[in-house]
């Protein structure tokens, strides 16, 4: 089960700037949502869950990225 849901702020362990969780891949994927999950395992085959984020860089403009749940806390 995830930790964080879609909407929740959160950040890097190691710091940075407030993210927004905009998608959630769990193990229960379907279509091509197991699929993405699918790559995503193969490439983090420790995590379970994984969270795409978004957030605004120092130049104002909007940055997203996909983590593991393990890499980030609220």
């Amino acid at each position: 089960m995830a930790k964080f849901k879609i909407g929740d702020v959160v950040h890097l362990k190691s710091g940075g700037p407030k993210m927004t969780i905009e998608s959630v891949y769990q193990p229960d994927e379907t279509g091509a949502r197991r699929l993405a999950y699918s790559h995503l395992k193969m490439n983090y085959p420790q995590s379970d869950v994984f969270y795409v984020c978004r957030w605004f860089n120092e130049s104002n403009k909007l940055e997203n990225s996909t983590f593991a749940e393990e890499v980030i806390e609220s």
